[in-house]
């Protein structure tokens, strides 16, 4: 089943891909290839012909292309129509080497941009593939298992069961924040946990000679989260955040590693994902064989806390911080994504508990208070629909700070398809990764992501394969930067 799923969807995702292949244009008479369609260049300003322009005999694409031919310095010639001026346009260029595309959906409007073969042109979403498969692991043992040890160093912290996000300086927080990344953060102690699990019994765990992640491994680290989630519940249940409204134990995203006591300064709050992903994590530790039946009922216990407060509908609705804690909405794709999936696992991990009340409770509170988070976070282009981290642009429900942030293409969404488990999140919907929204999702993120860093269209044309995702486009944190930890869901994306 697993190759049958990741062959339909590769072949999904190329076949959207291959709508912005060059290809040859027929019609051409001098070979020119056809690079891309309703897209723009920036190499030269574009002319007007027709309607009182400066040739109004320039009228079609073969009269454009051959202003173009009989151009000796001419490469790549652009033509279309421009409805609002009512006029066409023609321009000519040495080389098309960065644009973007037009949104209005209608290839045959704008422009058509076409190039003489070899021409160097702009490269539009960055998809090479390898030559042929790889006949050696990308990583060898030894780096595999330093990896790994990177990994187990920053888990279970003196045996207190938290973690910490960065031990070392971040640079990019430039002098902002006390202790710099070296905190609890309980997004990133669940996510880390979660795959400190999946690695458990995997050939990867344990090759190389340094830091195995064996059985016992796996049991004493998620053991000491038990307890740090334990006790985070319990002290943060009895104080409200500093506005008054929410208990700490649901909304503060970072505690302490030597007291767990939570962040005192100003800090993007509250953060509504923390209670999913804990109980997502727990509820995977219970099922993995690694506990007794007491810790089963204690687990339960703390897996309840976390859900029952997602399933009243309160923190569903409540305005949140982002996965980057920077803008503010009440309905983020990540968040309502995670929420949804640890009620749906919630909903069938009480039915094996015997719990039938909040079997039925867990169910109808996905059903009534989320639904299918991918229908309010679709955007149309002339590809298809696209998934967003903030609603639809044309929706009443934004906030100001997802239109200031432009979230439309945000890093975020594809963490969101990965982490929540997505084959059993939208199993009604269209939100499993082998449907065309995601393939398009991945085209549209790739031409956004491919066109705004340098090093992506520096690889592409040294036929270097993949794309680098930041996080989204208007990021200025560091200076605004490819992430390696978006990029690496994008392939994991791949491999569901």
């Amino acid at each position: 089943m697993a190759g049958r799923i990741l062959g339909v969807r590769v072949v999904a995702v190329l076949a959207v891909f291959q709508r912005l292949s060059v290809v040859v244009a027929s019609e051409a008479e001098d070979s020119y290839e056809l690079l891309h369609e309703d897209s723009w260049c920036l190499e030269a300003p574009l002319l007007d012909f027709g309607n009182g322009g400066v040739n109004p005999t320039v009228l079609s694409d073969a009269e454009c292309q051959a202003v173009c031919t009989n151009d000796p310095s001419c490469g790549v010639y652009m033509f279309g129509y421009q409805p609002t001026a009512a006029c066409f346009r023609c321009a000519t260029y040495p080389k098309c080497t960065e644009g973007g595309w037009y949104s209005d959906g209608d290839v045959n409007v704008y422009t058509r941009i076409r190039a003489v073969p070899d021409t160097p042109a702009w490269i539009g979403n960055c998809f090479v593939l390898l030559a042929e498969p790889m006949e050696v692991a990308p990583f060898p043992d030894d780096a595999v298992a330093r990896m790994r040890r990177y990994f187990l160093d920053n888990l279970n912290i003196n045996g207190t069961g938290r973690m910490t996000a960065s031990p070392g300086a971040v640079p990019a927080l430039r002098g902002c924040c006390a202790g710099g990344y070296n905190w609890d953060w309980v997004r990133d102690g669940a996510l880390s946990l979660s795959t400190l699990l999946d690695l458990e019994g995997w050939a990867v765990s344990t090759v190389g000679a340094e830091a195995p992640v064996t059985h016992a491994v796996v049991k004493q680290i998620l053991e000491a989260y038990t307890n740090w989630v334990s006790e985070l519940q319990r002290m943060g249940g009895n104080q409200t955040a500093p506005d008054g409204t929410l208990s700490i134990a649901f909304g503060e995203p970072k505690w302490s590693i030597a007291d767990g006591t939570p962040y005192p300064g100003t800090w993007c709050r509250p953060q509504t994902d923390g209670p999913p992903l804990r109980a997502l994590t727990l509820m995977k530790f219970a099922g993995s064989g690694l506990i007794t039946e007491a810790m089963e009922k204690h687990l339960w216990t703390l897996i309840t806390f976390d859900l029952d407060w997602l399933a009243n509908g309160t923190g569903v609705a409540m305005e949140s911080c982002d996965l980057w804690e920077e803008s503010r909405d009440a309905n983020h794709f990540w968040n309502r994504v995670v929420m949804r999936a640890a009620l749906e696992q919630g909903s069938r991990t009480a039915s094996q508990m015997g719990d039938n009340e909040r079997a039925l409770r867990y169910q109808r509170a996905w059903q009534e208070f989320i639904g299918d988070p991918i229908q309010d976070h679709m955007e149309a282009t002339a590809d298809g629909n696209f998934i967003t981290e903030c609603p639809l642009s044309d929706s009443k429900e934004q906030s100001a700070d997802c239109i200031k942030y432009e979230k439309t293409i945000d890093g975020a969404v594809i963490l969101a398809l990965v982490h929540s488990g997505v084959l059993g999140v939208v199993k009604d919907g269209a939100g499993v990764a082998v449907s065309d929204v995601v393939a398009t999702t991945v085209l549209v993120y790739n031409e956004a992501f491919c066109n705004l860093y340098p090093v992506n269209e520096q690889d592409t044309s040294a036929g270097v394969p993949g794309v680098l995702y930041g996080r989204y486009l208007k990021d200025e944190y560091g200076g605004g930067n490819p992430w390696q930890l978006i990029s690496a869901a994008l392939a994991n994306l791949m491999y569901l």
